[in-house]
């Protein structure tokens, strides 16, 4: 991987924790509905590793 896709990738990365932190403050409940469900899938393993890999590419 070259640092042209290193650095995308810290951007996307950077961007999402940016756009998490808005939205917590906003006290958004639609998004803290969607953490409430991500941390009940992740840590009940209810989904399969393949499903989890899209779910968080989906999220980036």
């Amino acid at each position: 991987m070259d640092q042209k896709d290193k650095r995308k990738i810290e951007r996307i990365i950077s961007d999402g924790k940016e756009a998490h932190e808005i939205l917590l403050n906003k006290k958004s409940k639609a998004y803290n509905s969607f953490l409430e469900l991500e941390k009940n899938i992740y840590r009940n393993n209810k989904l399969s590793k393949i499903i989890k890999s899209l779910l968080l590419s989906a999220s980036l």
